[in-house]
């Protein structure tokens, strides 16, 4: 399989996951993943961004273990490619979100507070995007008990 094999797949997944087919986006989405592997383009940005939309996808299908799996594969490949800028952010504040829905508070906090401190230093305290991260974490404080927290945030 080639790219041009995987950017056709990626064209199909698109579609699947507007209908709201997410078995089939999820299927397609595995089929991504080997072409990726099959090109040897597994350590770039872009494989990187279409792992996020995969792992979204698991993510919206309720299969967390998987998207789980992706989103640390995605983070970890920004990471080595970007370090730690606002991409990695996106993906470790949607792992925290899986980390919460499957209650894992203490894990889910962590990424929550890491992904609002990278928000804050890269975008400042006025964009949309670190306005999101407060209530990520709100909400995570709120998932705990901690209400005074909650609240801060």
């Amino acid at each position: 399989m080639n790219y041009a094999s995987v950017i056709k797949l990626k064209t199909q997944f698109n579609k699947s996951f507007e209908l709201g087919n997410l078995d089939d986006a999820v299927k397609i989405g595995d089929s991504i993943i080997k072409g990726y592997k099959k090109s040897a383009l597994i350590n770039t940005n872009k494989y990187a961004d279409d792992l996020f939309d995969i792992a979204y996808a698991n993510d919206e299908a309720g299969m967390f273990s998987k998207a789980e799996k992706l989103y640390q594969e995605s983070a970890r490949i920004v990471k080595k490619i970007n370090g730690k800028d606002i991409s990695y952010s996106h993906r470790i504040n949607n792992l925290a979100i899986v980390y919460s829905k499957s209650g894992r508070y203490e894990e889910a906090l962590r990424l929550f507070r890491e992904s609002y401190r990278l928000r804050f230093n890269l975008l400042g305290d006025k964009n949309t995007l670190t306005v999101e991260g407060l209530y990520n974490l709100g909400n995570a404080y709120r998932d705990i008990d901690d209400y005074e927290r909650a609240v801060y945030y």
